[in-house]
């Protein structure tokens, strides 16, 4: 099945749909109409890997949120995949030009009903007034971030409990709970990248921010960049659920989770 495929019908012909698609520039391979495809850049293995995992979870009635949503391709799937409601949210001053009119585009072609903000941070997601998700999806965002714990501990701010967090991005090659800062020495010559952690490091990052991790998908082949250790190896998913518990690993209130911390400071 093509990506994206199978959401409400154009009101383009197929030949000002193609003219539209031909005048922007795409990262998401997404078809818009049967037959007409955007000339995305991103590798079609990198979609089926996420894809993959994807059709692990339930979307059927879900409500969803989308960080980082690009041209789209991931709003339009939840959508298809059955969600009552979608948020999609990007912050197009950080990412390559074009993006907002690659998703408006898109939506308009497929009949999307999502709701679309450009301009959103994941650090400010709590100004959407929402704090029912059930699930978000936080792919290919983390390592651009210069404070990715701040965003797991807003992101766990706007989930219900049981709610599925599903994280995918960048990885080192090496063990241990270890993390390459990048400012001076950058990672494949671009400067958004700040933090790459190793996949433990990574998921001990969103467990301490209050959610179990269910499930693990590993590709330690696509979007390598260098073969040693130390170094960006591959890419890494993960699925982890909402919690509130007590953690013995915490020794002081956090304010920004308090809220999902069962413990007693006394």
């Amino acid at each position: 099945m093509p990506l994206g495929s199978d959401q409400g019908a154009t009101d383009f012909s197929p030949a000002d749909l193609l003219a539209e698609i031909q005048l922007l520039d795409w990262i998401h391979t997404i078809e818009l109409a049967p037959g007409v495809v955007t000339p995305g850049v991103w590798p079609l293995e990198s979609k089926e890997f996420i894809l993959s995992a994807l059709d692990e979870i339930d979307f059927t009635g879900r409500k969803v949120l989308d960080i980082g949503c690009l041209d789209g391709l991931f709003s339009f799937e939840a959508e298809r995949r059955g969600a009552r409601e979608v948020v999609a949210t990007d912050l197009v001053s950080q990412v390559r030009g074009g993006r907002e009119q690659c998703f408006r585009l898109a939506q308009r072609a497929r009949g999307s009903r999502a709701r679309y903000l450009p301009d959103m941070s994941v650090y400010d997601i709590r100004r959407l007034g929402i704090d029912d998700f059930d699930i978000v999806l936080f792919l290919g965002v983390y390592y651009h971030l210069r404070n990715p714990l701040l965003a797991f501990e807003r992101l766990r701010q706007v989930m219900t409990d049981d709610a599925l967090l599903v994280v995918e991005g960048e990885v080192l090659g090496s063990d241990g709970p270890t993390a390459n800062f990048y400012y001076r020495d950058t990672l494949g010559g671009d400067t958004s990248n700040w933090w790459v952690a190793t996949i433990e490091c990574l998921g001990l990052w969103v467990e301490s921010s209050f959610f179990e991790i269910v499930a693990e998908h590993p590709q330690p082949q696509l979007f390598a960049r260098h073969h040693s250790p130390g170094h960006v190896t591959g890419r890494h998913l993960l699925v982890a659920r909402a919690v509130r518990r007590q953690d013995p690993l915490w020794g002081f209130a956090d304010a920004e989770l308090r809220a999902f911390d069962l413990n007693n400071y006394g």
